[in-house]
């Protein structure tokens, strides 16, 4: 750590992408916000600069942001309050008046809301199809309210995040997971490791240099649910998941399947990342 450093980056709702995202920078460079004393505790034990932020109590935020006023960018992950934009309400009441000039909001492909397999881009009007999808774009619209202050807001539509320890594979392992349809919808998915290199990638962008409004975050190779688990159940030996009807599954269990889309990368891929796990047969080690 350079105590010289003043933080500049603040993490909001430092979980599980946050977190590895953290190994990557110089912990003099951030501050992570969590919810928990318990959290905190645990962050600060690795060196890192934590606080707890209450986002349903604007103080909190504005406080942290007096005592830390080099703060310039915010990499915001925290999920929408009772589907709404209440979160970022706070946020951006806190940091009026502040140096932030970029916000990286962790949005959802689900904004983009295609059906039948089309394929979605940054250009494709939103057509959030479920509660959780609408509030992330409310999110996202009430952040490009702040460009008018001359803050770059970029939001990162994300699908499904995978890694060695969470995913469709561990669906399938403990046979929770049910095949909507014959699985003839399409899957987009981005291993954790390779939206944590995303972040870094835009992390290291120059402040005065702006970032894409919209970037679609996904691997190379969108696929149908029936290819990727037929996938892992032969290399792993599971018992392929019994196929359901919509019918006979709750409204809520389908959100994330109401979707059928095909998500294009080429932009997160022109601003330079590289990705450790381009399709579903890149399988993470053991």
């Amino acid at each position: 750590m350079n105590k010289f450093l003043e933080p500049n980056v603040l993490l909001l709702g430092c979980g599980y992408t946050l977190q590895r995202l953290a190994t990557r920078l110089d912990p003099a460079t951030f501050i992570a916000s969590v919810t928990t004393i318990d959290k905190r505790d645990l962050l600060r034990g690795l060196g890192y600069n934590a606080e707890i932020v209450n986002l349903e109590n604007p103080d909190d935020l504005i406080e942290l942001m007096a005592r830390n006023p080099g703060i310039d960018t915010i990499v915001d992950s925290v999920p929408p309050i009772a589907d709404s934009a209440r979160s970022v309400e706070s946020i951006c009441t806190a940091i009026a008046g502040s140096k932030v000039s970029r916000v990286i909001y962790l949005s959802t492909s689900g904004v983009f809301g295609g059906v039948d397999g089309v394929w979605v881009d940054e250009n494709t009007k939103p057509n959030p199809l479920n509660a959780k999808a609408r509030a992330r774009l409310l999110c996202e619209e009430r952040y490009r309210t702040l460009e008018s202050a001359g803050v770059n807001v970029s939001a990162l539509r994300i699908p499904a995040i995978y890694s060695e320890q969470r995913g469709l594979r561990q669906a399938l392992a403990s046979k929770n997971f049910r095949m909507l349809d014959g699985g003839t919808a399409f899957s987009n998915r981005i291993h954790v490791d390779d939206l944590v290199e995303v972040l870094a990638v835009l992390l290291t962008w120059p402040l005065l240099e702006k970032l894409p409004a919209v970037i679609p975050v996904c691997d190379d190779e969108p696929v149908p649910y029936a290819e990727i688990v037929k996938y892992y159940c032969e290399t792993y030996n599971y018992p392929m998941p019994v196929s359901v009807s919509r019918k006979e599954v709750s409204a809520h269990e389908l959100t994330h399947f109401m979707t059928d889309q095909r998500v294009s990368n080429k932009l997160m891929k022109s601003l330079g990342v590289k990705l450790k796990f381009p399709n579903y047969r890149c399988l993470p080690d053991e």
